[in-house]
Protein backbone atom coordinates (compact mmCIF):
# COMPACT_ATOMS: atom_id res chain seq x y z
CA UNK A 1 0.00 0.00 0.00
CA UNK A 2 3.05 2.05 1.12
CA UNK A 3 4.83 0.98 -2.60
CA UNK A 4 1.64 1.98 -4.47
CA UNK A 5 0.99 5.48 -2.65
CA UNK A 6 4.41 6.73 -3.19
CA UNK A 7 4.38 5.94 -6.75
CA UNK A 8 1.34 7.71 -7.16
CA UNK A 9 3.05 10.67 -5.17
CA UNK A 10 6.15 10.25 -8.16
CA UNK A 11 3.97 10.41 -10.96
CA UNK A 12 2.22 13.44 -9.68
CA UNK A 13 5.67 15.26 -9.02
CA UNK A 14 6.76 14.42 -12.41
CA UNK A 15 3.96 15.57 -14.50
CA UNK A 16 4.11 18.85 -12.11
CA UNK A 17 7.61 19.49 -13.02
CA UNK A 18 6.74 18.82 -16.47
CA UNK A 19 4.38 21.34 -16.86
CA UNK A 20 6.44 23.77 -15.18
CA UNK A 21 9.73 23.39 -17.34
CA UNK A 22 7.07 23.37 -20.47
CA UNK A 23 5.65 26.77 -19.21
CA UNK A 24 9.11 28.26 -18.46
CA UNK A 25 10.21 27.00 -22.12
CA UNK A 26 7.34 28.47 -23.37
CA UNK A 27 7.20 32.07 -22.24
CA UNK A 28 11.03 31.64 -22.93
CA UNK A 29 9.95 31.42 -26.52
CA UNK A 30 7.47 34.42 -26.37
CA UNK A 31 9.85 36.21 -24.77
CA UNK A 32 12.39 35.84 -27.80
CA UNK A 33 9.51 36.29 -30.21
CA UNK A 34 8.69 39.45 -28.74
CA UNK A 35 12.41 40.52 -28.87
CA UNK A 36 12.63 40.19 -31.96
CA UNK A 37 9.88 41.90 -33.04
CA UNK A 38 10.97 44.83 -31.11
CA UNK A 39 14.53 44.51 -33.09
CA UNK A 40 12.12 44.57 -36.58
CA UNK A 41 10.67 47.34 -38.09
CA UNK A 42 7.12 47.29 -39.08
CA UNK A 43 6.53 47.02 -42.53
CA UNK A 44 4.40 50.01 -43.44
CA UNK A 45 3.30 50.94 -46.70
CA UNK A 46 6.68 49.66 -47.98
CA UNK A 47 7.22 46.63 -46.22
CA UNK A 48 11.05 45.86 -44.79
CA UNK A 49 13.58 46.64 -47.20
CA UNK A 50 16.87 45.57 -45.92
CA UNK A 51 19.91 47.12 -46.65
CA UNK A 52 22.93 46.36 -48.67
CA UNK A 53 26.40 47.52 -47.08
CA UNK A 54 25.78 49.13 -44.33
CA UNK A 55 24.77 52.50 -45.53
CA UNK A 56 25.11 55.72 -43.10
CA UNK A 57 21.58 56.79 -45.33
CA UNK A 58 19.79 55.65 -47.65
CA UNK A 59 17.63 58.02 -50.08
CA UNK A 60 14.33 56.56 -50.93
CA UNK A 61 11.46 58.00 -53.47
CA UNK A 62 7.78 57.18 -53.42
CA UNK A 63 5.79 55.20 -56.08
CA UNK A 64 4.11 57.42 -58.52
CA UNK A 65 1.03 59.49 -57.34
CA UNK A 66 2.12 58.66 -53.76
CA UNK A 67 4.18 60.45 -50.70
CA UNK A 68 6.13 59.73 -48.04
CA UNK A 69 4.27 60.24 -44.70
CA UNK A 70 6.55 58.86 -41.82
CA UNK A 71 9.04 56.05 -41.83
CA UNK A 72 10.99 53.48 -39.58
CA UNK A 73 14.76 52.78 -39.68
CA UNK A 74 16.54 50.87 -37.63
CA UNK A 75 20.44 50.47 -36.93
CA UNK A 76 21.19 48.14 -34.36
CA UNK A 77 20.26 46.48 -31.22
CA UNK A 78 17.64 48.45 -28.81
CA UNK A 79 19.62 47.59 -26.20
CA UNK A 80 22.12 50.09 -27.42
CA UNK A 81 19.58 52.41 -28.21
CA UNK A 82 19.45 51.77 -31.74
CA UNK A 83 16.58 49.61 -32.22
CA UNK A 84 13.77 50.91 -34.71
CA UNK A 85 13.00 54.37 -35.08
CA UNK A 86 9.73 55.59 -35.96
CA UNK A 87 9.14 59.10 -37.98
CA UNK A 88 6.01 61.31 -39.00
CA UNK A 89 6.79 63.95 -41.31
CA UNK A 90 5.22 67.03 -40.46
CA UNK A 91 5.15 67.46 -44.58
CA UNK A 92 4.99 64.93 -46.95
CA UNK A 93 7.54 64.36 -49.30
CA UNK A 94 8.40 62.74 -52.40
CA UNK A 95 12.09 61.57 -51.42
CA UNK A 96 13.89 62.51 -49.03
CA UNK A 97 17.25 60.64 -46.68
CA UNK A 98 16.60 58.39 -44.66
CA UNK A 99 19.31 58.15 -41.44
CA UNK A 100 19.74 56.54 -37.96
CA UNK A 101 19.17 58.64 -34.91
CA UNK A 102 22.31 57.30 -33.57
CA UNK A 103 24.58 57.96 -36.73
CA UNK A 104 25.39 54.11 -37.05
CA UNK A 105 24.51 52.49 -40.52
CA UNK A 106 21.15 51.78 -41.30
CA UNK A 107 19.94 47.58 -41.32
CA UNK A 108 16.91 48.04 -42.93
CA UNK A 109 13.74 50.71 -43.02
CA UNK A 110 9.86 51.09 -44.15
CA UNK A 111 7.91 54.02 -45.69
CA UNK A 112 4.63 54.90 -44.90
CA UNK A 113 3.00 56.13 -48.02
CA UNK A 114 -0.36 57.72 -48.70
CA UNK A 115 -2.18 58.73 -52.42
CA UNK A 116 -1.83 62.17 -53.67
CA UNK A 117 -4.89 63.86 -55.48
CA UNK A 118 -4.05 65.74 -57.86
CA UNK A 119 -5.15 69.43 -58.06
CA UNK A 120 -6.95 70.00 -60.75
CA UNK A 121 -5.52 72.81 -63.70
CA UNK A 122 -7.85 75.41 -63.83
CA UNK A 123 -8.90 75.67 -67.54
CA UNK A 124 -7.81 79.32 -68.93
CA UNK A 125 -10.45 81.48 -69.63
CA UNK A 126 -9.70 82.44 -73.32
CA UNK A 127 -11.19 85.84 -74.11
CA UNK A 128 -13.85 86.01 -77.08
CA UNK A 129 -12.00 88.67 -79.71
CA UNK A 130 -14.61 91.12 -80.28
CA UNK A 131 -14.79 91.65 -83.87
CA UNK A 132 -15.57 95.10 -85.18
CA UNK A 133 -18.66 95.49 -87.45
CA UNK A 134 -17.53 96.77 -90.67
CA UNK A 135 -19.63 100.01 -91.16
CA UNK A 136 -21.18 99.77 -94.81
CA UNK A 137 -21.54 102.82 -96.28
CA UNK A 138 -25.33 104.29 -97.73
CA UNK A 139 -24.28 104.36 -101.04
CA UNK A 140 -25.94 108.34 -102.47
CA UNK A 141 -27.74 108.02 -105.78
CA UNK A 142 -27.84 111.20 -106.85
CA UNK A 143 -30.94 112.53 -108.48
CA UNK A 144 -30.90 112.66 -112.33
CA UNK A 145 -31.04 116.31 -113.58
CA UNK A 146 -34.55 116.13 -115.85
CA UNK A 147 -33.51 119.31 -118.11
CA UNK A 148 -36.79 121.35 -118.51
CA UNK A 149 -37.86 121.06 -122.18
CA UNK A 150 -37.91 124.12 -123.63
CA UNK A 151 -40.31 125.33 -125.80
CA UNK A 152 -38.64 125.85 -130.04
CA UNK A 153 -37.63 129.50 -129.91
CA UNK A 154 -39.31 131.41 -132.76
CA UNK A 155 -37.86 134.00 -135.24
CA UNK A 156 -35.53 136.07 -133.92
CA UNK A 157 -37.02 139.57 -132.87
CA UNK A 158 -34.71 141.96 -134.38
CA UNK A 159 -36.72 145.09 -132.76
CA UNK A 160 -35.68 143.68 -129.33
CA UNK A 161 -34.64 146.18 -126.97
CA UNK A 162 -32.39 146.40 -123.59
CA UNK A 163 -33.47 148.34 -119.81
CA UNK A 164 -32.49 151.74 -120.26
CA UNK A 165 -29.63 152.47 -118.79
CA UNK A 166 -28.98 154.16 -115.44
CA UNK A 167 -26.47 156.38 -114.21
CA UNK A 168 -24.39 153.96 -112.10
CA UNK A 169 -24.60 151.08 -115.12
CA UNK A 170 -25.58 149.94 -118.19
CA UNK A 171 -27.07 146.08 -117.76
CA UNK A 172 -27.90 144.49 -121.15
CA UNK A 173 -29.35 141.41 -121.50
CA UNK A 174 -29.13 139.67 -124.20
CA UNK A 175 -32.13 137.25 -125.89
CA UNK A 176 -31.66 133.38 -125.42
CA UNK A 177 -32.26 133.09 -129.32
CA UNK A 178 -29.69 135.99 -130.37
CA UNK A 179 -27.96 134.38 -133.75
CA UNK A 180 -24.26 133.74 -133.61
CA UNK A 181 -21.79 136.75 -134.43
CA UNK A 182 -24.54 139.25 -133.24
CA UNK A 183 -23.13 139.73 -129.21
CA UNK A 184 -19.61 141.14 -130.32
CA UNK A 185 -20.37 144.59 -129.34
CA UNK A 186 -22.88 147.24 -127.76
CA UNK A 187 -23.19 150.70 -128.92
CA UNK A 188 -24.32 153.53 -126.65
CA UNK A 189 -25.00 156.69 -128.77
CA UNK A 190 -25.26 159.92 -126.64
CA UNK A 191 -26.37 163.25 -127.16
CA UNK A 192 -24.16 166.07 -125.75
CA UNK A 193 -23.86 169.66 -126.25
CA UNK A 194 -21.25 168.71 -129.12
CA UNK A 195 -23.67 166.37 -130.66
CA UNK A 196 -24.32 162.67 -130.73
CA UNK A 197 -21.32 160.54 -129.60
CA UNK A 198 -21.52 156.70 -130.32
CA UNK A 199 -19.55 154.78 -128.04
CA UNK A 200 -18.89 151.17 -128.70
CA UNK A 201 -18.17 147.86 -126.36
Amino acid sequence: MRTRLATIVTIVVAAATAVAVLSLVGATTAAATNDDDDQVCAGLSSGKIDTKGDPQSVTVTAPAGKVIVGYCVKAGSEKHGDGPVYVTLAVPVTSLVVRHPSGKAVSHYSLAYVTTTPTPTPTPTVPTPTVPTPTVPTPTVPTPTVPTPTEPAGPFDWEWKYDAPTCDALTVTYPSDLPSGQANDVNIRLETDQGQVTLNY
